[in-house]
Protein backbone atom coordinates (compact mmCIF):
# COMPACT_ATOMS: atom_id res chain seq x y z
CA UNK A 1 0.00 0.00 0.00
CA UNK A 2 1.36 3.78 -1.00
CA UNK A 3 0.10 6.89 0.15
CA UNK A 4 -1.61 9.16 -2.45
CA UNK A 5 -3.62 12.12 -2.91
CA UNK A 6 -6.46 11.09 -3.85
CA UNK A 7 -10.17 13.17 -4.66
CA UNK A 8 -13.34 12.68 -2.48
CA UNK A 9 -16.71 13.38 -3.85
CA UNK A 10 -16.87 16.99 -2.99
CA UNK A 11 -13.25 17.45 -5.18
CA UNK A 12 -10.97 18.09 -2.17
CA UNK A 13 -7.79 15.88 -2.11
CA UNK A 14 -7.28 13.64 0.86
CA UNK A 15 -4.43 11.56 1.69
CA UNK A 16 -5.79 7.86 0.71
CA UNK A 17 -3.87 4.26 0.67
CA UNK A 18 -3.69 2.76 -2.59
CA UNK A 19 -2.66 -0.61 -3.63
CA UNK A 20 -0.10 -0.04 -5.99
CA UNK A 21 -0.36 -2.80 -9.07
CA UNK A 22 3.40 -2.41 -9.83
CA UNK A 23 6.67 -2.20 -8.15
CA UNK A 24 10.02 0.22 -8.51
CA UNK A 25 11.18 -3.03 -10.87
CA UNK A 26 8.34 -2.75 -12.97
CA UNK A 27 7.26 -6.69 -11.05
CA UNK A 28 3.68 -6.93 -10.27
CA UNK A 29 2.95 -6.81 -6.71
CA UNK A 30 -0.74 -5.99 -5.92
CA UNK A 31 -4.38 -5.59 -7.63
CA UNK A 32 -3.71 -1.44 -8.44
CA UNK A 33 -7.75 -0.84 -7.26
CA UNK A 34 -8.18 -0.76 -4.19
CA UNK A 35 -8.06 2.86 -1.91
CA UNK A 36 -9.26 3.74 1.15
CA UNK A 37 -8.81 7.10 2.70
CA UNK A 38 -6.02 7.11 5.21
CA UNK A 39 -7.20 8.99 8.13
CA UNK A 40 -10.00 5.90 9.15
CA UNK A 41 -7.66 2.99 8.38
CA UNK A 42 -5.33 4.83 10.73
CA UNK A 43 -8.05 5.08 13.71
CA UNK A 44 -8.91 1.67 13.24
CA UNK A 45 -5.27 0.36 13.67
CA UNK A 46 -4.95 2.77 16.56
CA UNK A 47 -8.52 1.30 17.97
CA UNK A 48 -7.23 -1.94 17.40
CA UNK A 49 -3.83 -1.50 19.49
CA UNK A 50 -5.54 -0.09 22.08
CA UNK A 51 -8.47 -2.23 22.33
CA UNK A 52 -5.20 -5.85 22.49
CA UNK A 53 -3.14 -3.35 25.22
CA UNK A 54 -6.33 -2.99 27.16
CA UNK A 55 -6.51 -6.52 28.45
CA UNK A 56 -5.20 -8.32 31.32
CA UNK A 57 -2.14 -9.97 29.45
CA UNK A 58 -0.54 -6.42 29.72
CA UNK A 59 -0.11 -6.73 32.94
CA UNK A 60 0.97 -10.23 32.46
CA UNK A 61 3.56 -8.65 29.44
CA UNK A 62 4.56 -5.87 32.15
CA UNK A 63 5.41 -8.30 34.96
CA UNK A 64 7.83 -10.64 32.01
CA UNK A 65 11.02 -8.61 32.54
CA UNK A 66 9.39 -5.12 30.24
CA UNK A 67 9.90 -2.78 33.09
CA UNK A 68 11.73 0.25 32.75
CA UNK A 69 15.11 0.61 34.26
CA UNK A 70 15.84 3.21 36.85
CA UNK A 71 18.48 4.87 34.27
CA UNK A 72 15.13 4.55 32.11
CA UNK A 73 13.28 6.48 34.15
CA UNK A 74 15.80 8.90 34.81
CA UNK A 75 16.20 9.76 30.90
CA UNK A 76 12.10 10.15 30.40
CA UNK A 77 12.41 12.59 33.71
CA UNK A 78 14.80 14.43 31.94
CA UNK A 79 12.81 14.39 28.21
CA UNK A 80 9.67 15.77 30.15
CA UNK A 81 11.67 18.83 31.99
CA UNK A 82 13.01 19.47 28.62
CA UNK A 83 10.13 19.38 27.09
CA UNK A 84 8.62 21.68 29.47
CA UNK A 85 11.64 23.86 29.44
CA UNK A 86 11.06 24.44 25.57
CA UNK A 87 7.30 25.45 26.65
CA UNK A 88 8.80 27.95 28.82
CA UNK A 89 10.74 29.57 26.25
CA UNK A 90 7.73 29.73 23.61
CA UNK A 91 5.93 31.27 26.66
CA UNK A 92 8.64 34.09 27.38
CA UNK A 93 8.82 34.65 23.91
CA UNK A 94 5.02 34.94 23.30
CA UNK A 95 4.90 37.45 25.83
CA UNK A 96 7.04 39.59 25.01
CA UNK A 97 9.55 38.89 28.01
CA UNK A 98 12.22 37.44 25.62
CA UNK A 99 13.65 39.02 22.27
CA UNK A 100 13.39 37.07 19.30
CA UNK A 101 17.22 36.90 19.06
CA UNK A 102 17.14 35.24 22.84
CA UNK A 103 14.25 32.71 21.45
CA UNK A 104 16.20 31.42 18.74
CA UNK A 105 19.14 30.36 20.45
CA UNK A 106 17.13 28.96 23.57
CA UNK A 107 15.21 27.33 21.38
CA UNK A 108 17.60 25.98 19.12
CA UNK A 109 19.76 25.15 22.29
CA UNK A 110 16.71 23.24 24.01
CA UNK A 111 15.33 21.74 21.31
CA UNK A 112 18.81 19.99 20.74
CA UNK A 113 19.10 18.70 24.21
CA UNK A 114 15.32 17.64 23.88
CA UNK A 115 15.87 15.29 20.54
CA UNK A 116 19.40 14.05 22.00
CA UNK A 117 17.32 12.87 25.09
CA UNK A 118 14.83 11.33 22.47
CA UNK A 119 17.47 9.43 20.57
CA UNK A 120 18.74 8.34 24.43
CA UNK A 121 15.43 7.23 25.33
CA UNK A 122 14.31 5.31 22.34
CA UNK A 123 18.44 3.59 22.72
CA UNK A 124 17.48 2.72 26.24
CA UNK A 125 13.62 1.59 25.71
CA UNK A 126 13.71 -0.74 22.45
CA UNK A 127 11.07 -3.02 23.94
CA UNK A 128 9.85 -1.35 27.28
CA UNK A 129 7.64 1.11 25.99
CA UNK A 130 4.82 -0.23 27.53
CA UNK A 131 6.20 -0.21 31.29
CA UNK A 132 6.09 3.82 30.21
CA UNK A 133 2.30 4.12 30.55
CA UNK A 134 2.23 6.12 33.42
CA UNK A 135 -0.21 4.72 36.64
CA UNK A 136 -3.22 6.49 36.82
CA UNK A 137 -3.68 6.33 32.73
CA UNK A 138 -5.23 4.16 30.24
CA UNK A 139 -3.42 3.12 27.43
CA UNK A 140 -5.88 5.26 25.02
CA UNK A 141 -4.45 8.67 27.17
CA UNK A 142 -1.17 7.35 27.07
CA UNK A 143 -1.68 7.19 22.97
CA UNK A 144 -3.11 10.75 23.00
CA UNK A 145 -0.28 12.66 25.06
CA UNK A 146 2.59 10.04 23.58
CA UNK A 147 4.60 11.63 20.77
CA UNK A 148 5.38 9.79 17.41
CA UNK A 149 8.43 7.39 18.57
CA UNK A 150 6.90 6.49 21.62
CA UNK A 151 3.78 5.08 19.11
CA UNK A 152 5.95 3.82 16.82
CA UNK A 153 7.46 2.07 19.69
CA UNK A 154 4.38 0.70 21.21
CA UNK A 155 3.09 -0.63 17.54
CA UNK A 156 6.87 -2.48 17.25
CA UNK A 157 5.80 -4.42 20.27
CA UNK A 158 2.88 -5.58 19.06
CA UNK A 159 3.79 -6.17 15.61
CA UNK A 160 5.35 -9.65 14.80
CA UNK A 161 8.06 -8.05 11.98
CA UNK A 162 8.82 -12.38 10.98
CA UNK A 163 8.95 -11.91 7.58
CA UNK A 164 10.25 -15.35 6.89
Amino acid sequence: MNIISAQDRQGNYQPAFNCRKIDDLRGEVGCGTVKRRQAPVEDLVIDCIIYRLDTPELGELLEGGMSATPALKQLMRERDVQAQRLQEILNLYSTGEMSFAEYRTAKTTAQARLDALGRELDKESSKTTLANIPAGQSVKEAWDKADLPWRRQLIDTLVDKDLH
